[in-house]
């Protein structure tokens, strides 16, 4: 088995696509945007995504109504999450003809 370097992994990587916008995939689409990286957030079901990015801001309203975050995090977070429309959308950026 060979020894992979992971140090530093962490700092190359800006942007990741999370599929999937149902309750796993939209809390780890947030903790992700938390996290100061960028998401793309696709989902099968058009629609599904806009609604989950939706999800996301009401939850961290809740923590703003409790002290827990402020409206300017709220903002960073969301600003850091995209949608994807509809999977086709993802095929055509990467350049597949699938």
């Amino acid at each position: 088995m060979r020894n992979i370097d992971w140090q530093g992994v962490d700092q190359l990587i800006e942007h990741i696509l999370v599929v999937g916008a149902g309750t796993m995939g939209s809390g780890i689409a947030q903790a992700i945007a938390e996290g100061g990286r960028q998401v793309l957030l696709a989902d099968a079901i058009p629609g599904a995504a806009e609604k989950a990015k939706s999800r996301i801001g009401g939850l961290l309203d809740k923590a703003i109504a409790k002290g827990k975050t402020t409206p300017e995090v709220k903002d960073a977070v969301l600003g850091r999450i995209a949608v994807l429309g509809d999977l086709s959308e993802l095929t055509e950026s990467a350049g597949c003809t699938c």
